[in-house]
């Protein structure tokens, strides 16, 4: 119950707050402004539904932070007028995981063609650990690299939808 009660404060939390420095810096005409903290915040959220879902061992958990955190953050660039952004961002959250997963699996493959032992497959926690790994890789990549507005095109500002709470 505890963790239901977190995970709906940070949700709410990404949707209600936005720190006042950070919507300047998104208005200003200053061309090269960084977005990252907006994917980083779902990111946070996506990352936190996921441990959730290892830790419940839910499956419903698990397909919204695997949601979450493929679709939300290349909507985000979208939102910045950056679609071409956003699907190099969908694929590279899809696509490092996978490769990450591929590379374990052939190391796995090589130690035991060494012991001269049957091939067995990852177990879920490698598949779990190398996906992990993969996907902070591409999550760190989008923050930091790829969150940038077009300083090309300076009128394709963002949309800012807010939805506000009250408690």
């Amino acid at each position: 119950m505890l963790f239901r009660q977190a995970l709906l404060v940070a949700i709410c939390a990404t949707f209600t707050s936005c720190p006042g420095a950070a919507v300047a810096n998104v208005w200003s005409s200053d061309p090269g402004d960084w977005y990252g903290w907006q994917t980083a915040t779902v990111d946070l959220v996506g990352d936190g539904i996921l441990i959730g879902a290892a830790v419940e061992r839910s499956a419903t958990l698990t397909s919204l932070g695997v949601g979450v955190t493929l679709i939300v953050p290349p909507l985000i660039h979208v939102a910045h007028g950056d679609n071409g952004i956003a699907l190099f961002s969908f694929g590279l959250r899809v696509g490092l995981p996978l490769a990450s997963v591929g590379i374990g699996q052939a190391l796995e493959w090589s130690s035991q063609f060494s012991d001269r032992s049957c091939c067995h497959g990852l177990q879920r926690w490698q598949v779990a650990l190398y996906s992990a790994m993969g996907l902070l890789g591409a999550q760190a990549i989008d923050i930091f690299a790829l969150a940038v507005e077009d300083s090309d095109n300076p009128g394709a500002r963002p949309r800012i939808v807010s939805i506000v709470g009250s408690f």
